[in-house]
């Protein structure tokens, strides 16, 4: 036999006689022999065989078995994106084992980034790009025909750890910082942290910049370098040895840098209870938000409706359902209401307007308002819709009639009310619908009504009938007949007559007549007529009368001879009488009529001007034919049945006018005349009288203008009947009364022109006196300017100079036309030059200058500081303080004294309120609860305020006598981790400070070094440095003072591995391949609910234990035992906390069926 180490062969026996078998024993496992033979006889022995084949010495037949020595000799790390090898681990068992790598569950060989290799009894496994979540138990499985190993290995990933867990809180937030909080990662990238960096963003910048670091054992940063008013975002990241995790951002929103309270928020929306005619009560509901500070007060503001401006209102106290009234409003008007609400730091936003409130009476009888209620004239087919106000308190009941019956809505006749209003449609309106409508209106105080009358306007009805035709001549005939029934609403205008052409068969037109009656001409001798009429109005024509007989044009008579022309008698600007003679023959018909025509002589056209009946021969024509200043003819017409005549010739031309006539002015370009002065003066005056008047004009100074005067240019033209006066740049001097006279040998007429020409005033008059000199201002009088520029002065501007700086400088504006002024905002000890300036709508005059500078000092100066005020008493919501007098008045009695506040954080000082008297006491209400203060007065006379006294002591706005309130909001139900801290910071209120105990049912919990209970003013600490199971139970907190006492429970439940089960291990059911065991639940579940129990075995003499099943009931059968081996095993609890110690079983069991095989059967036969 050799050995593989060493190659040299070594006898190791001999057989039993010539048996061919031997057994070689005492071999070493795992080592590698090879074997041969020699023969031996009487002789000797023979040469050696061939060797076998190098064999290893191991059993041939036994599960496998994973070297944990090897698995665990070293710990397996690697840096993230590196290479982990795991190599040559040895796996035991014969025949060798099928070996897998497991990962979360999860077979290694399927992933692309891992490569596991197998050779008989080694496996080795190598993981690519690796990150962190890679690190964690890696399971290794071995099975083969006879059982199966488990055993896991620990792989760490090294890297940067995980970000900070959120959420990244920011509290305790003052104007100068705050307080950031955020929690460790959940991955420290398996190393541990080395510290926390922080940044800050500006979110107006938007730079990051660094704000801060801490150790790793923390997990806050105070912060108290912050600018006031900013909005800031803060990021944290964690840092080991092996770099740096991503940033932890937040808050989601920037968080505002300032202290811990706003203005409220908008109150609701205000409500009108009740109301006068100018007056209104208001109601309203809080803001829903006070935003850290009570309200003390609401301001109601009002505006009038349809304007910008909010015209601020009473002020009123805070309470729980606030109200106020707005007193002094305008009746008739509307306005819009809205309320502010106001804590200590300031107003807040507006509530919601209401709506337009109209200011009336709430009780007052019906009035109906007319302004609508004239005359409708409409066409048919319009829309009418009347719409009318109807003011009364209440709202009047409101009701429209129609010839005494009440309208009802239909589909034509429409009625809609509101309040406060109605309407009437007639939707389209119709002939039928005319007539007068009655609205009334009733309430509880009265009632009234009105009419409106309702004219509907359309196309006339027909004629009415018959249609005849009489005094047919040759080329005429008559035509008569009656007017429409219905003129449609509007006078007729005319009527259209047409006659049937008997050539055509047309209808053709006939003329117009504004009559009832007409004559139509020409027609055909000989011919066959009909006729027929229509009427027309302003909306159009009506349908057509149609004439039930015909006629044939004929004559019987002839037309009378021409006429002589006709004589002017006398005439004027609008009429002419004439007389005229009768024809030489009558045409055998007696004369009817006679026609004037006459014909302006720049026109060709003749016109009808008048007719008179026979027998008159003269008459008058009148405008408008006649238009004055034209120049007119006239010719005469005589008419009988048969016709007109020829015209006769014309007579002598006329002209149209007066022919005399008192001269008279036309005063309509005579108003009053307002300019500027350098513009164009110019007055325009017509006039009238015959013959030519003589026009003179007189100016404000007494004096007849000139044609030749050098400034006033004037033209009079006697044949257009105008004057006029031109003066191209005015002056001041040319205001007065300018006078225009026209004259002939029929009379006179005189008449007047007031001009006003205005400017800037005068500067105002002297001396401008200066007195009440003080450090900080003094009076001004002065005298009105002499001259106002023609315009009223409205106000003075003052102004001031300096005489170091020789600037002016505005000093304010007199309220109206007043003479003096209250010069506020001068420098103690400097020298003033004030001057005046008069202002009218057209500018500002020259200034009016002080004689000499004055110097701005007082005849007192402002008194000493107080003693230092000392804190009398106190409550949730004031202090009262007192103080002795200042040594030093000053020079000038104390008036009051201004009391100053200055608040917890705050450098600055407030003024909080002056006192009424010189009292040398205050209470300074309309503080803020558990709010530090410190106070400070300055005393005020006529010279203003001191300097400030030396500050109060500190003092705290609450209750000086309240019995205990603990603060239950850190004391829910408590889960804590054994070994980890549980810390509650417990805020106990109570005047005086409350005598504060903890109990853990009847025993007192005292401090100890694993449990710190801390007591300090209005809180306790509880503390558990490391949590330990025995630490679970319900503590009580117990407060007590001389005002009463509470008590408040916390429970508090430390969870942590459960205690191993209890024994003993039972077994039933062995067999030669499985046995079930039994055992007991632990004593201690840790806190937390069993989730299974893990159970090992351990094979008699090997000394090794192997995971052999799971268990989640008290109870497991495990099987693939060897048969006639004999075993132990352990077990352990495991819950979300962890894993118990084992219970190890005291007895061993043999896997042994509990029966034989059968004996051999008898002989066969």
């Amino acid at each position: 036999m050799r050995n593989a180490k060493d190659e040299e062969w070594h006898e190791v026996g001999e057989s039993d006689g010539p048996k061919k078998f031997f057994q070689q024993t005492g071999l070493t496992k795992g080592e590698k022999y090879s074997f041969r033979v020699r023969s031996v006889n009487k002789a000797g022995k023979s040469e050696p065989s061939d060797p076998t084949p190098y064999a290893v010495a191991r059993p041939r037949k036994y599960p496998p078995i994973i070297d944990r020595d090897y698995l665990y000799k070293d710990k397996l790390w690697v840096r993230t994106g590196k290479v982990l090898k795991f190599e040559n681990l040895p796996v035991d068992g014969e025949p060798p084992a099928k070996v897998s790598w497991y990962f979360k569950a999860r077979n290694l060989a399927e992933d692309e980034n891992i490569t596991v290799t197998n050779v008989d009894y080694l496996t080795s496994i190598e993981i690519r790009n690796t990150v962190r979540k890679m690190t964690g138990m890696y399971l290794i499985r071995a099975i083969n025909e006879h059982g199966k190993d488990e055993a896991e290995v620990e792989f760490v990933v090294l890297g940067p750890p995980g970000p900070p867990e959120g959420p990244l809180e920011v509290t305790d937030v003052h104007k100068e910082g705050g307080k950031i909080k955020w929690k460790k990662p959940m991955d420290d990238g398996g190393r541990p942290i080395e510290k926390y960096v922080l940044e800050k963003l500006d979110t107006e910048t938007g730079k990051w910049s660094p704000c801060g670091e801490v150790d790793a054992d923390k997990l806050e940063l105070e912060l108290n370098n912050l600018e006031t008013g900013k909005k800031m975002k803060f990021r944290v990241k964690a840092k080991n040895e092996e770099g740096e995790s991503e940033w932890l951002e937040g808050p989601l929103e920037p968080v505002l840098i300032k202290d811990p309270f706003d203005p409220p928020g908008p109150p609701g929306l205000p409500e009108i209870p009740d109301w006068t005619e100018n007056s209104v009560k208001l109601k309203w509901a809080p803001p829903l938000r006070e935003n850290g500070a009570p309200v003390t007060h609401y301001t109601i503001e009002y505006r009038e409706y349809g304007t910008d401006n909010w015209i601020v209102g009473p002020k009123v106290k805070a309470k729980k359902y606030p109200d106020g009234e707005v007193k002094d409003l305008t009746p008739g008007k509307k306005y819009e209401f809205r309320a502010k609400a106001e804590n200590k730091a300031g107003l807040g936003d507006p509530s919601e307007h209401t709506t337009p409130h109209l200011m009336k009476a709430r009780f007052a009888p019906p009035k109906i308002d007319r302004t609508n209620l004239d005359q409708k004239v409409v066409k048919v087919n319009q829309q009418v819709v009347i719409e009318v106000d109807v003011s009364g308190e209440p709202d009047p009941q409101k009701q429209w009639f129609f010839n005494g019956e009440e309208i009802k809505t239909s589909e034509m006749v429409k009625v809609a009310h509101s309040a406060y209003h109605t309407k009437l449609m007639l939707i389209p309106a119709k002939r039928h619908m005319i007539g007068k409508y009655t609205i009334k209106a009733k309430n509880n105080s009265g009632e009234d009504e009105a009419d409106v009358e309702i004219v509907i306007k359309g196309k006339p009805g027909p004629p009415e009938g018959p249609l005849k035709p009489f005094d047919i001549t040759k080329n005429s005939c008559k035509l008569k007949w009656k007017p429409p029934k219905d003129d449609g609403g509007s006078p007729i205008e005319y009527y259209e007559i047409e006659k049937l052409d008997p050539l055509t068969g047309q209808w053709l037109p006939a003329g117009t007549s504004t009559t009832c009656e007409h004559t139509v001409k020409p027609l055909s001798e000989g011919k066959e007529y009909k006729f027929r009429v229509r009427a027309v109005n302003k909306d159009g024509e009506s349908p057509d009368l149609e004439g039930d007989e015909s006629i044939i044009a004929k004559n019987p008579f002839d037309p009378p001879s021409k006429p002589d022309k006709p004589t002017p008698m006398d005439w004027g600007v609008d009429f002419c009488n004439l007389k005229w003679k009768v024809p030489a023959s009558d045409g055998g018909s007696p004369l009817t009529e006679y026609i004037m025509e006459i014909r302006d002589k720049d026109k060709r056209a003749w016109k009808e001007a008048f007719r008179t009946k026979a027998g008159i021969l003269e008459g008058v024509c009148k405008a408008p034919p006649i238009e004055e200043d034209h120049e007119y003819e006239f010719r005469v017409i005589a008419c009988n049945a048969a016709g007109p005549s020829e015209p006769s010739d014309p007579s002598i031309t006329i002209k149209a006018k007066i022919r005399f006539m008192k001269p008279r002015i036309d005063r309509k370009t005579l108003q009053k005349k307002i300019l500027h002065v350098d513009q164009m003066l110019r007055i325009e005056v017509d006039f009238v009288g015959e013959p030519d008047p003589n026009v003179t004009w007189t100016l404000p100074n007494g004096n007849k203008l000139l044609p030749d005067d050098e400034r006033i240019i004037l033209d009079t033209n006697i044949d257009d009947r105008h004057t006029s006066i031109l003066v191209r740049k005015c002056a001041r001097s040319d205001t007065g009364t300018y006078r225009i006279m026209a004259k002939n040998d029929q009379g006179s007429d005189e008449a007047e022109c007031e001009v006003l020409v205005v400017c800037v005033p005068g500067k105002p008059m002297g001396p401008l006196e200066v007195s009440n000199i003080t450090s900080h201002s003094c009076h001004l009088d002065w005298r009105p300017p002499k001259d106002d520029g023609g315009d009223p002065v409205k106000y003075y501007i003052v102004e001031k100079m300096d005489t170091e700086k020789g600037v002016w400088l505005p000093c304010g504006e007199t309220e109206g036309k007043t003479t003096e002024f209250d010069v506020e905002g001068l420098n103690e000890g400097s020298f003033y030059l004030f001057r005046v300036k008069a202002v009218n709508n057209q500018g500002e005059s020259e200034p009016l200058e002080a004689d000499a500078a004055i110097c701005a000092k007082n005849p007192y100066d402002p008194p000493g500081p107080p003693e230092k005020p000392e804190i009398d008493d106190w409550d949730k919501k004031w202090v009262k303080i007192s103080w002795e007098p200042p040594l030093d008045d000053g020079g000038s009695r104390i008036t009051h004294y201004v009391v100053e506040r200055q608040e917890e954080f705050s450098a600055k000082w407030f003024k909080h309120m002056d006192t009424d008297t010189d009292e040398c006491k205050a209470k300074c209400t309309d503080l803020t609860e558990h709010s530090k203060y410190k106070f400070r007065v300055r005393a005020v006379n006529r010279a203003g305020p001191g300097e400030p006294s030396e500050p109060s002591k500190e003092v705290t706005c609450k209750t000086r006598n309240a019995p205990p309130v603990i603060d239950r909001t850190n004391m829910d139900d408590v889960k804590v981790k054994c070994g980890e801290p549980l810390k509650l910071n417990i805020k106990v209120s109570g005047e005086p400070d409350p005598e504060k105990v903890w109990w853990l049912g009847p025993a007192e919990v005292k401090s100890s070094t694993n449990l710190n209970i801390t007591m300090e003013a209005h809180k306790t600490i509880f503390h558990i440095v490391t949590a330990k199971r025995e630490y679970t139970g319900i503590y009580t907190l117990k407060a007590k003072n001389k005002n009463g006492k509470d008590e408040a429970e916390l429970n508090v439940l430390c969870v942590g591995p459960p205690d191993k089960p209890q024994g003993p291990i039972k077994y039933e059911d062995i067999y030669a391949d499985r046995v079930t065991i039994h055992w007991k639940v632990p004593k201690d579940d840790g806190g937390s609910p069993i989730t299974h129990y893990i159970i090992e075995k351990m094979e008699v003499g090997s000394e090794q234990w192997i995971p052999c099943g799971k268990a989640f009931d008290l109870k497991i059968t495990i099987e693939s035992l060897e048969e006639g081996h004999e075993y132990m095993f352990k077990i352990k609890a495991v819950n979300a906390e962890g894993e118990s110690e084992y219970l190890e079983s005291g007895d061993t069991v043999l896997a042994k069926n509990p029966y034989d095989p059968p004996g051999p059967p008898g002989k066969p036969t």
